[in-house]
């Protein structure tokens, strides 16, 4: 079994990509323009998701300052 203290960072990082790159989009949007770019997300690890987010944010956010 996965240890479950993985979810909660997993979380907070997926809230703060969303709310500074995306704040307009909801939840849905995010994720169904995320995956149309990067395709299927069932076999990443939680590291590898955030990291094709945050590449994602930063190739797609009118937001996105080159951090």
């Amino acid at each position: 079994m996965r240890d479950i203290n993985r979810m909660k960072p997993f979380f907070d990082e997926l809230e703060k990509v969303w709310k500074k790159y995306f704040p307009d989009w909801r939840f849905g949007q995010l994720m169904y323009n995320f995956f149309s770019v990067y395709g299927d997300p069932f076999y990443w690890e939680e590291d590898k998701f955030l990291e094709n987010l945050r590449e994602y944010a930063k190739n797609n956010s009118k937001w996105y300052k080159g951090e």
